[in-house]
């Protein structure tokens, strides 16, 4: 019996911080190909495109770990793991999860009160860097929930490379009918 094709909310859900930083990026391009026209072409460069670019790449560095974590792709040396019994491997992933929370609680504190005092503008911009340091304490609570949701709950995500590698993948419409792609 085959299984239900998931529902676009569940893909939309599933991948959230790789939408947003894949619009990041997207957003980065967009910014420096105006700038690239407005200094090439017209000789008259905006101010701003680069510290957009910085806040974006932050934002999209961030979420896109979160998303390597998600799929279990953080740097690890699993020869060495493979190598070991059963319950020796169970207890090298348990020591990890509790370094990664460590590092976690560290980043978030640390990022939350940095970026609660500053108040530096960012000069061409109406606005201050905390923006760009925010992604830190997000980032901590988003890789938290998303550790949560694969380490403890075993959630099986969909992603979207795997839609796109199915040629016969279909997405749940709104009403129950079903879009092939």
């Amino acid at each position: 019996m085959a299984t239900p094709a998931p529902s676009i909310a569940r893909i939309l859900l599933d991948n959230a911080e790789e939408i947003v930083a894949i619009a990041c990026l997207l957003g980065i391009g967009a910014v420096m190909a105006l700038q690239l026209v407005l200094r090439g072409v017209f000789d008259n460069p905006l101010g701003w495109p680069e510290v957009v670019s910085q806040f974006l790449l932050v934002w999209a560095s961030l979420l896109g770990a979160v998303g390597a974590a998600k799929r279990s792709a953080l740097v690890q040396v699993d020869v060495v793991v493979r190598a070991l019994p059963v319950p020796a491997r169970r207890i090298v992933e348990i020591v990890g999860l509790v370094a990664i929370a460590v590092l976690l609680v560290v980043l978030g504190r640390y990022g939350f009160r940095l970026t609660s005092r500053v108040r530096t503008i960012a000069s061409p911009l109406p606005i201050t860097w905390a923006w760009c340091y925010a992604a830190a304490p997000v980032f901590v609570v988003l890789m938290a929930l998303r550790l949560v949701q694969t380490k403890l709950f075993r959630h099986s995500f969909v992603f979207l490379e795997e839609l796109w590698e199915s040629p016969a993948a279909t997405v749940q419409l709104p009403g129950g009918t079903g879009a092939a792609r």
